[in-house]
């Protein structure tokens, strides 16, 4: 499978390789600047069925990381407030 960077970062890739590595082992190679080959190496009893769905999975995947990863960075500031007002009042520290 070829993966253009252009679309998916070198992180989101990585997350969802991790992810899936429970189902079949995994290489990354780049290809040139813009794109990668994933390659998927599946046991014997991996039915051609069962790797349709996983390629479906992993595409959904790839696009389900890097929207996390948009909505964590645009939430930063918003989620470091909500922590700092949670623990203003504690005594974490002594002076």
């Amino acid at each position: 499978m070829v993966v253009d960077l252009n679309i998916f970062s070198l992180d989101v890739i990585k997350k969802v390789c991790y992810k899936s590595s429970f189902f079949s082992s995994l290489d990354i190679d780049p290809l040139n600047e813009q794109k990668v080959v994933v390659s998927f190496s599946f046991d014997e009893e991996f039915t051609e069925e069962l790797q349709k769905r996983f390629f479906m999975d992993f595409n959904q995947d790839l696009v389900d990381e890097d929207l996390r990863g948009k909505v964590k960075e645009e939430t930063e500031v918003i989620r470091n407030l909500i922590l700092a007002n949670a623990f203003s009042d504690t005594t974490l520290v002594d002076d």
